[in-house]
């Protein structure tokens, strides 16, 4: 009776494990692979410039030293709509504009009301700087990024990628005019490739905005 019981309970056991592989199988082959071009022909976004300067963006905040000026001095966030709000000058656009041109334009609007303004600049928290990761990752969800962050960095922060991805990781990436997204392009490579150097995806930044799927 007891060796009667113990086959059902193989023979139970070896059918849930062909079941749960077939699941797999079915699933596996029921992915759909999302169309996009090369990862290596993707263009550069609008978080920095080509040397590699941050690119200020909305919700970033600032740190403003006028000298000799205390009561101006301080950290000021940017607006949603781009814009920094500074004392004596009002409104001053600085979305995609860079710490040192911000200070020169700082500069320049407060030459009516300081005595040869001298204004120093810099980016205190990226606050706009937000990558998504989505599909078969450790961790996925919206991360923030306080550096220049690589493909391979970015990955690594949202966990890896998890046991049932195919290694294939797409980028959407969108193009702005002005504050409105016009289009929204797909970028793909196998992580392998990434990790290895090939093309030099290895040094593949991440933009602000980009979504980042692991199928």
């Amino acid at each position: 009776m007891m060796r009667e019981t113990f086959q059902k309970k193989i023979s139970l056991s070896g059918v849930m494990l062909v079941l749960s592989c077939s699941i797999s199988l079915i699933s596996i082959s029921c992915r759909t692979t999302i169309p996009a071009k090369t990862l290596s022909s993707a263009p550069l976004g609008d978080t920095f410039t080509p040397s590699g300067d941050y690119l200020i963006g909305p919700l970033d905040e600032v740190m403003v030293q006028v000298h000799g000026q205390q009561d101006l001095s301080g950290n000021y966030s940017i607006s949603s709509s781009g814009e920094i709000s500074f004392p004596l000058v009002g409104f001053v656009k600085a979305k995609d504009l860079t710490a040192q041109q911000l200070a020169l334009q700082l500069n320049q609007k407060l030459i009516p009301f300081v005595k040869q303004p001298n204004v120093s600049l810099t980016v205190v928290s990226r606050k706009s700087y937000r990558v998504y990761f989505s599909g078969e990752f450790g961790r996925p969800g919206m991360v923030n990024f306080d550096q220049k962050t690589t493909l391979i960095q970015g990955v690594s922060m949202a966990g890896g990628l998890d046991r049932f991805a195919t290694g294939r990781i797409v980028i959407l990436r969108h193009q702005n005019q002005g504050s409105k997204i016009i289009a929204v392009d797909r970028f793909a490579a196998d992580y392998q490739d990434v990790v290895v150097g090939k093309q030099g995806l290895d040094r593949f930044v991440l933009e602000r905005g980009d979504v980042v799927i692991a199928e």
